[in-house]
């Protein structure tokens, strides 16, 4: 990834997508007697410019991510990201796949769900108008 121009920012933890970007915070790794803990900054905060983004939520989504951006609905059931087909979800250009949206299924099921939101994502940036 660094090869094909990927920045790596280490040491953050992202607070808020807004129009200008992700909001972060900066954080540090403090060793404890409990063990390794991670600690924000204070006064670290700021905006790291974006005008497009990709979360890698893991198992599910992050309630912090979805609860402090405008606009992504959850399914009040599930708690879990909602999307069209094409990986659209409520907020206008966001897009969402994998266990965000279906919860914890196959590698090979996200792959393949993902590979055709990547697609209609990749639509989308280009302005093309069906986007899968």
């Amino acid at each position: 990834a660094h090869i094909d121009g990927v920045s790596f920012i280490l040491n953050t933890r992202p607070i808020e997508i807004t129009d200008e970007g992700i909001r972060i915070i900066h954080t540090e790794m403090i060793e404890t007697e409990e063990g390794v803990n991670w600690f924000d900054i204070e006064g670290s905060e700021e905006i790291f410019p974006a005008d497009s983004v990709i979360i890698a939520a893991s198992q599910g989504p992050k309630s912090h991510i979805v609860s402090h951006n405008k606009g992504l609905e959850i399914n009040p059931r599930t708690g879990l990201v909602l999307t069209d087909r094409c990986g659209r979800t409520t907020r206008e250009g966001v897009f969402a796949s994998g266990d965000v949206v279906t919860g914890a299924k196959t590698v090979v099921e996200a792959v393949k769900v993902s590979k055709r939101v990547a697609d209609a994502m990749d639509n989308y940036l280009q302005g093309k108008k069906e986007l899968c």
